[in-house]
């Protein structure tokens, strides 16, 4: 009988979150090349030695060779908490990565893309790469992998993988807007709609009143998550919806090209929201338009109100999802999988009083 679990490790440095995720698919039971074994994000290169333990421990996919195998590795995007895991993984020997799905913004990009035009694209692909010096270390240790088309949908074993955003006029945009390397836009480059606001606020509270919920969209969140991959997986009536840290254009351009390509987002089984459970990533609008059993959420410990925002999981909840986090603890979901005899996870209720606006951190 073919079965899927899927687990989202907790991810903490400090009061920072990050998204460490594996999930497998096929005949759990037997494992080995029975199964599909797919890592989303690692966290920050320290959760690499967690997360090998837990592929170890509960995945089953040691090799004969003593090899801990990877069928698939997926990195959103290039952000510490989300690539540093994977980086640290891909050095490792006792890995076996077959697949990897990510963008290399050091190899996409030309200087056309930016203000100063006095270098070489290739002098652009160096700061590029520099900049993102954990992503280039993936995917130099990575070269012996097929590398996946970061634009078109994937196939592996029986499951489906639709990618929803980026496309790439947007991902130029994303990177273009980033300020990495200290390199500005083109001014033929579009800004971004919704703009970035990421420095952690302290935020006074209001009471809740159900059905009167206010959104603010002259808050986003940075190109960079912008740029995160937005991808449905679809296997055997499990369909799950990964964001990474996209933010709210990501996500409306996710909407669009799902209904382009005839996809529908209602009748998922798991959403992984966007960063952490940032009110800044989604708004009412977006999350209406899609429909699933359970949101999950990967968030540090004692952030509430930030990571997740008490606005976000309120509204989460209207709208009829049930509303999961990790929180210093693995979040677990399987279908024909092994029982593990773990507790169940605390399903997050409305909050009394949710975010009211932002105060000035001195």
């Amino acid at each position: 009988m073919n079965g899927f679990e899927i687990d989202l490790l907790p991810v903490t440095s400090g009061d920072h979150s990050g998204d460490c995720i594996a999930f497998r698919y096929g005949d759990l039971y037997s494992g080995g090349d029975a199964q599909t074994v797919v890592v989303v994000d690692g966290g920050y290169g320290k959760n690499a030695a967690d997360l090998k333990n837990h592929l170890k421990k509960y995945y089953n996919c040691t090799t004969r060779e003593g090899k801990i195998r990877i069928n698939l590795m997926i990195a959103t995007h290039t952000d510490a908490d989300h690539v540093g895991g994977l980086a640290k993984l891909s050095e490792d020997d006792d890995i076996e990565i077959l697949n990897v799905w990510a963008h290399a913004p050091q190899e996409e990009m030309n200087k056309n893309w930016f203000a100063d035009k006095r270098g070489t694209t290739n002098t652009v692909r160096t700061k590029l790469d520099d900049a993102f010096t954990q992503l280039s270390n993936m995917l130099a240790n990575t070269e012996s992998s097929k590398r996946w088309d970061v634009y078109s949908d994937g196939t592996l074993n029986g499951a489906k993988f639709k990618i929803l955003s980026p496309n790439p006029s947007f991902y130029k945009k994303c990177i273009a807007n980033s300020g990495k390397a200290d390199l500005k836009p083109d001014e033929k480059v579009e800004a971004m709609k919704y703009p970035a606001s990421c420095v952690k606020d302290e935020l006074e509270d209001e009471d809740y009143v159900k059905g009167h919920i206010q959104w603010d969209d002259t808050e986003g969140t940075t190109p960079v998550n912008e740029s995160s991959m937005v991808f449905l997986f679809e296997y055997e009536g499990v369909r799950v919806l990964f964001c990474g840290d996209a933010g709210k254009e990501a996500m409306e351009n996710a909407l669009a090209q799902a209904e382009g390509k005839g996809i529908s987002l209602e009748g998922l089984t798991i959403i992984k929201q966007p960063h952490h459970g940032s009110r800044k990533n989604v708004n009412p609008d977006i999350m209406g338009q899609m429909s699933a059993k359970f949101c999950f959420i990967s968030c540090t410990k004692n952030d509430v109100g930030h990571h997740p925002s008490k606005r976000l999981v309120n509204m989460l909840n209207e709208k009829g999802y049930r509303v999961y986090t990790t929180s210093g603890s693995t979040l677990h979901w399987g279908k024909n999988a092994p029982d593990r005899n773990w507790n169940d996870a605390k399903q997050m209720t409305s909050f009394d009083t949710i975010e009211k606006r932002k105060v000035n951190r001195k």
